[in-house]
């Protein structure tokens, strides 16, 4: 986990963390430590002491995609607990009633499903960002297809609220939106502006910059945009036809007019 507890019960980030100090798990009160502080290949993170019994039985990303795209978002809504029953689990992000969860390494179908229908059960939306990095590629005749035939959402049966991947090509920032789930194509919404990290950062509600767009608003200037595209289509149609109208009668009345000064 990147997000614990302090003595007086305060939330803290593990940038801000001193090794050897001791800290507390959100979920079951236990004590949690500093770990891997010096560490090249894995990343800093809290961990509970060896034998210390969690009720959080969900294993959690430590990359530094995961950590980097957590700390975009305030500390008060990182890892924020969730019981349900006497289910207790950790939302990497809860905010304005939406959890969001990153995923870097692999999850396996039921796993994926399983968080959707817990967090759903409790009333909040769902939505999903994948690092998709090598995982992807473009294919000659099916365009944007997965590398390898994935059966990550054929165990899902909970509708969820937004499904994303990033880094699809090399130096790339952008976000797809998935449209729909598929084991071998990627179907994504294709937008008039590519949606980049602060236009989802901005979505659900972790910056309130006015000159950046939501994603919902780069929807709609899609949608107005395809509308304008439609109908300059429709009108060079229209206007071609009536071209090729006044052409044909233009043709017929020279022909009239030819008859008629026959002898």
């Amino acid at each position: 986990m990147f997000t614990a507890l302090t003595k007086d019960n305060k939330r803290i980030s593990i940038e801000d963390a001193i090794p050897g100090d001791e800290y507390l798990c959100p979920i079951c009160g236990n004590p949690v430590v500093v770990k891997a502080a010096k560490s090249d290949n894995v990343r800093t993170h809290f961990a509970h002491k060896r034998n210390t019994l969690c009720l959080d039985d969900w294993k959690h990303d430590m990359s530094d995609w995961h950590f980097e795209w957590q700390s975009k978002f305030p500390i008060e809504s990182r890892e924020i607990v969730v019981e349900k029953d006497g289910v207790v689990h950790r939302a990497d992000i809860l905010i304005n009633d939406t959890v969001i969860e990153f995923q870097h390494s692999p999850i396996s179908g039921e796993e994926f499903e399983a968080r959707n229908s817990f967090y759903k059960s409790r009333g909040y939306r769902v939505v999903w960002l994948f690092d998709a990095a090598d995982k992807m590629k473009i294919d000659d005749c099916f365009g944007l297809v997965w590398k390898r035939k994935t059966t990550l959402f054929s165990s899902m049966k909970t509708p969820i609220d937004g499904l994303f991947m990033q880094n699809y090509l090399p130096e790339k920032e952008d976000l797809l939106c998935i449209s729909q789930v598929d084991s071998k194509e990627v179907f994504y919404h294709r937008t008039v502006y590519p949606i980049l990290p602060e236009n989802f950062l901005k979505e659900f509600g972790a910056i309130q910059n006015e000159n950046v767009l939501s994603i919902q608003t780069i929807f709609e200037k899609t949608k107005e945009w395809v509308n304008a595209e439609n109908r300059r289509k429709r009108e060079l149609r229209d206007q071609q036809l009536r071209a090729a109208a006044n052409a044909t009668f233009n043709q017929m009345l020279r022909g009239k007019n030819n008859r008629r000064g026959h002898f």
